[in-house]
C-alpha cells in the first residue's frame, strides 16, 4: 500500500474511513508532507505503530474514533505541531499516553 501513496506527495486529504482496515503498515504515510486531514476512523484497527505520523507536520485534522485501540504509543503525536482536530472517541483504552 505505502507503493501507491508514494508519488502522492501532493495530497492534502486523504480518507481511508470504513474499511475494516485492522492495520496500518509502517511508514505508509512518510511520503504524504502536505496532508492536512487523514481520517482513519470507522476501521478495526487494534494499533498505531510509534513514529507512524512523525512525517505528517502539515497534518491539521487527525480522526482515530470508533476503531479497536486499547493504548497508543509514547510520543505518537509529538510531531503534530499544527494539529487543531485530534479524535479518538469509541475506542477501547485501557491506557493513553502521558500528556495526551
Amino acid at each position: 500500500p505505502s507503493v501507491v501513496l508514494d508519488s502522492l506527495t501532493q495530497l492534502t486529504y486523504l480518507t481511508l474511513r470504513n474499511n475494516q482496515l485492522t492495520a496500518l503498515p509502517e511508514g505508509v504515510f512518510d511520503r504524504l508532507v502536505n496532508l492536512q486531514q487523514l481520517y482513519l476512523h470507522l476501521n478495526r484497527l487494534s494499533s498505531i505503530p510509534a513514529g507512524m505520523f512523525d512525517k505528517l507536520t502539515n497534518l491539521k485534522e487527525l480522526k482515530l474514533y470508533s476503531n479497536q485501540l486499547t493504548a497508543l504509543p509514547e510520543g505518537l503525536f509529538n510531531r503534530l505541531m499544527n494539529i487543531d482536530v485530534l479524535d479518538l472517541c469509541c475506542n477501547k483504552f485501557t491506557q493513553l499516553p502521558t500528556g495526551i
